[in-house]
């Protein structure tokens, strides 16, 4: 077993308990094996509104306005879903920007 931080910045991180400073940390346990496709959907449903805004777990796909960082470096919305998750990682969400 080991433990993920998930951390949600600006108005992504609006609706989840313990908001500080336009951000939130989400600390949760994972399984053995587990990936980060498990890990979304399974936070898709302990938190409605990370299905709602972030995570779409009947497409398995991400909206569009969501960028995920892990491991510290850019993340492909489909190839990296099926990483397998180890015991520290950080996964950090911020939305899209547009503009100049």
């Amino acid at each position: 077993m080991g433990k993920v931080d998930i951390v949600l910045y600006s108005w992504l991180s609006a609706s989840f308990p313990g908001r500080t400073l336009n951000q939130v940390v989400l600390t949760e346990s994972f399984q053995g094996g587990e990936t980060l496709r498990d890990l979304f959907n399974r936070l898709s449903t302990l938190y409605p509104t990370f299905g709602k805004l972030i995570f779409n777990g009947q497409t398995q796909r991400f909206y569009s306005h969501v960028n995920f960082i892990y491991k510290g470096e850019a993340a492909d919305a489909i190839r990296d879903l099926d990483r397998t998750l180890e015991d520290g990682d950080e996964i950090v969400f911020v939305p899209s920007y547009a503009g100049g």
